[in-house]
This record gives structure tokens, sequence and C-alpha cells, in this order.
């Protein structure tokens, strides 16, 4: 599952990139097998590296993952930076963010535990216009799902 959507994120962010000015959108979605149940401390260290620092983390739903990362989809930029406008008004980026959205969406379904979480050091990518980052825990397994975009 965590390979299908890492798959379509990375065809999304190239596509995105091109054609852009002053605009790269990451993505990372990262399984960190058998490790629902522990502290985020331990989940973010296993999925981004032990120099992470969590600023803050709250419970959310399903439907706030996929609103956040929606949003962070849609993001249109303005004259001085954004995203590559040719694919994002394209049937292609349409056609992405359907399936990536699916996928994600099965993803959420029966997770049992979702915590939003904004980090204070360690973070994979440089946020400049939005980012967002879940821990989702279903079944025994935990997922880090973060993204941001920089210029």
């Amino acid at each position: 599952m965590t390979a299908e959507i890492t798959n379509t994120l990375d065809t999304i962010s190239r596509n995105l990139f091109v054609g852009s000015l002053n605009y790269c959108a990451s993505f990372k979605l990262v399984k960190c097998d058998g490790m629902a149940g522990q502290a985020l401390q331990e989940i973010l260290a296993s999925a981004l590296g032990e120099g992470v620092v969590i600023g803050g983390a709250n419970a959310v739903g399903a439907a706030d993952v996929l609103d956040a990362f929606r949003d962070a989809l849609a993001y249109q930029g303005d004259t001085g930076s954004h995203p590559g406008q040719d694919y994002l008004t394209s049937e292609g980026f349409k056609r992405d963010e359907s399936i990536v959205l699916a996928q994600v969406g099965a993803l959420l379904e029966g997770a049992s535990h979702i915590l939003s979480f904004w980090l204070k050091e360690g973070h994979p990518f440089y946020p400049v216009f939005w980012d967002f980052a879940f821990s989702i825990e279903k079944g025994t397994d935990a997922f880090v799902f973060i993204g941001s975009s920089s210029d």
C-alpha cells in the first residue's frame, strides 16, 4: 500500500515542479512496522530520525487528513511562486489527485488513532507555503505521512 501511494506522490510532485516558479512539493509516507501504540516520539524517530523534536500534536479524524492533503495539492501559489499551472489545471492532475486521495483514504480506513503534529526540529523538508504531518495507526503498524512545499 505505501509503495503505491509513494509512487503516485512522486508523480504528482514531479509534475507540479514542471513549469513551476520557485516551488517544490515534497511528500513522505513511512510505514513503521509493529509500532502502533508506541509514543509519537518513538514513531517519528523511527520514521524521520533521532533528531526529531515535536512541537505539538493533537488527535484528528480521517476527514481532517484528507482535507489537509487536498488543500495542499490544490495550492495555487501567486505570481512570485507557484506550482506548474499546466499540470495543476490538467485532466492528468485530476486523475492523479483522485487516485492518491483514494489510496490515502484506503490507508485511513480502519485507522485506530490519528495525530496531527508539527516539528520544531528534524523536519525532512523545508516548509514555506504549506505543510502537514500525521501519524496514523492501523492494526499493529504506524504510518508517518508528511508533506510540505518550499521555494
